[in-house]
């Protein structure tokens, strides 16, 4: 089974990332789809931060689960 994929925009500037030997390249409208694994670390040590619109397969729920964080509506 794939990953869960999570939306997360990048700090100013970023163009790619990467976690493990993936690359992932940010779009120019600042975001970046990443696994729930690369987003848990990207989020809490390089300064990403969840994207207010997730992919469509996402629910609230599951990219709170992927982030270690209370859902905020």
């Amino acid at each position: 089974m794939p990953d869960k994929m999570v939306r997360l925009v990048a700090p100013a500037g970023t163009d790619e990332c990467n976690f493990g030997t993936t690359r992932y390249r940010v779009a120019d409208d600042g975001t970046v789809v990443v696994s729930e694994e690369a987003a848990r670390d990207l989020v809490h040590g390089a300064g990403f931060a969840p994207a207010p619109v997730q992919p469509a397969d996402a629910t609230v729920d599951e990219v709170a689960a992927a982030l270690g964080s209370d859902p905020v509506m």
